[in-house]
């Protein structure tokens, strides 16, 4: 399931132009919470803290080839021939994160651009925004011709209930084929201490695209700089068995659908 890793900075510096600076993540440390989840496959995913550099995710996937496959990013010169390496480095995404609070900027050009080599590679694109981008966006997310991830559940806000236009938007787009949707960051979208009022945003995802959801750790969830503030990772895990409590649903989510997804079944 998606998580991130970050650092050492000595080793793997961070981007200059970077929005906030968290701690080193190790891959070691997340396959001690993948093994007291059952995690026994996951996606390493590109963060906006290391800039265009990919080698930290690379390294990663080639030291767990048979547990790992990776989200990177990609230069507006992309190539296919890039891909094709990338490819045979593990590689079956790529991610473009423009949430105002992480950094990034929105590319329409870039991201159209990396969205003909993803369709030609069957990768899929992963897009991290704010809700208002969202909603603006819809046309042109809408209209790319490769399969999309929308990150953290389009980070909508519960506090604006379920016809805010966000989620509206959201639940509109999650009705296209190629529109997936990550029930991710559940405590970032939350105004509980449960999260609990996520369920029902999660239960009206289910009915219209039950086949292209997926969930994600977001371990080492960046943006949060003190212990005491971090989510519990087993408890947002068990979230996922509140929102669905048939084997099924959870199979899909976990299993079938990310297989489905990173074009491996």
């Amino acid at each position: 399931m998606q998580f991130h890793v970050l650092g050492p900075p000595a080793r793997y510096p961070y981007a200059p132009t970077r929005h906030y600076t968290p701690p080193p993540a190790a891959l070691e440390n997340y396959m001690e919470l993948a093994g007291v989840l059952g995690i026994g496959h996951a996606v390493v995913v590109h963060a906006n803290t290391q800039g265009p550099d990919n080698d930290i995710y690379l390294e990663a996937i080639a030291r767990c080839p048979e547990m790992l496959i990776g989200v990177i990013q990609c230069a507006s010169h992309f190539s296919l021939e890039q891909a094709r390496n990338m490819q045979r480095a593990g590689v079956r995404g790529v991610r473009f994160a423009f949430n105002p609070q992480h950094g990034g900027i929105f590319d329409a050009a870039a991201i159209q651009s990396a969205a003909l080599i993803i369709r030609e590679m069957n990768w899929y694109l992963q897009l991290h925004m704010s809700a208002e981008d969202l909603v603006r966006l819809e046309p042109f997310i809408a209209s790319l011709p490769c399969r999309v991830v929308i990150d953290h559940f389009g980070r909508i806000d519960t506090g604006f209930g379920m016809d805010q236009p966000a989620f509206q938007t959201l639940l509109r787009l999650a009705q296209h084929s190629q529109v997936w949707v990550k029930l991710s960051g559940a405590d970032r979208i939350s105004r509980l201490e449960d999260w609990c009022d996520v369920d029902v945003y999660a239960h009206a995802l289910a009915d219209v695209a039950i086949d292209r959801l997926v969930w994600g750790s977001d371990w080492p969830h960046t943006g949060y700089f003190r212990a005491s503030d971090m989510p519990d990772d087993i408890a947002l895990f068990n979230a996922l068995g509140r929102w669905f409590v048939d084997s099924s649903s959870r199979r899909a989510i976990l299993v079938d659908n990310p297989r489905r997804l990173a074009g491996l079944s």
